[in-house]
């Protein structure tokens, strides 16, 4: 069987394939460079799987970032018909019972929570979820002697 060497390839000192005419194929490679050209496989290879789950993260980001967009449409148009005034004076005209009480409070408490979360500073990571702070401070002497103060703030 003739063997040949691909031009292009030469710094890689790989041959290639080449068909004889009874239509076997026979593979000659150079054992010596046989680890450095696994080892850059795997390396291609890694970074095709990598650029796959940056993509597939990205799709789910999208898709929830889309979702929350719908669910605040939803929520936008809930707190109007809550805040209007004619749907709360029908509300308060059928406040009758304990219960009835109740459940007023219960809305209100919901009420006053979202607006404690909107206002809130919350303190998030770069992936937007919440995060721990930690601050650290050293003080120091003339003498050598250190004092050191930690402070975590973990967000739930």
């Amino acid at each position: 069987m003739a063997q040949m060497w691909e031009e292009n390839n030469e710094e890689a000192e790989m041959e290639i394939l080449d068909q004889s005419d009874d239509g076997e194929f026979e593979l000659v490679v150079d054992l010596e460079n046989l680890p450095e050209i696994s080892k850059k496989l795997k390396q291609e290879q890694k970074l095709v799987l990598e650029n796959k789950r940056d993509y597939v993260r990205s799709m789910i980001d999208n898709k929830k970032i889309k979702q929350a967009t719908h669910a605040i449409e939803s929520m936008e148009i809930i707190m109007e018909a809550l805040s209007s005034r004619d749907k709360m004076s029908q509300v308060m005209e059928n406040v009758k019972t304990p219960m009835d009480l109740k459940f007023l409070a219960e809305a209100y408490e919901k009420i006053a929570k979202q607006l404690a979360n909107l206002t809130r500073l919350d303190t998030v990571d770069g992936a937007g979820t919440g995060a721990k702070v930690a601050l650290a401070v050293q003080f120091g002497n003339g003498s050598g002697g250190t004092t050191v103060v930690q402070v975590g703030i973990e967000d739930k």
